[in-house]
């Protein structure tokens, strides 16, 4: 992510909001909003937060059971990723 391109001040936000989502769902990646020069939020499409949040989700359940103590099987992993996030693409 080149994100020093994807920088915009919170002025931008308030006069332009319409067209900061639009880009951010045309680019598909996020924006970066400051206030007084300092990052303070995140602009981004639906499609990419879904991934965000899924990737994290499937993170915590592989860490969960590396953590457990106790040997899984690969095949009850992926039946939990499968039904948690659908088959994959």
């Amino acid at each position: 992510m080149a994100a020093s391109q994807d920088i915009r001040p919170i002025t931008m936000l308030k006069t332009g909001a319409a067209r900061l989502v639009r880009d951010a769902c045309e680019r598909g990646t996020p924006l970066i909003i400051t206030q007084n020069g300092l990052a303070t939020a995140v602009l981004m499409d639906i499609a990419s937060f879904e991934r965000l949040t899924n990737a994290v989700a499937m993170l915590k359940l592989i860490e969960l059971a590396r953590s457990s103590g106790r040997p899984v099987a690969q095949r009850s992993v992926m039946k939990r990723l499968r039904a948690r996030f659908g088959a994959p693409r």
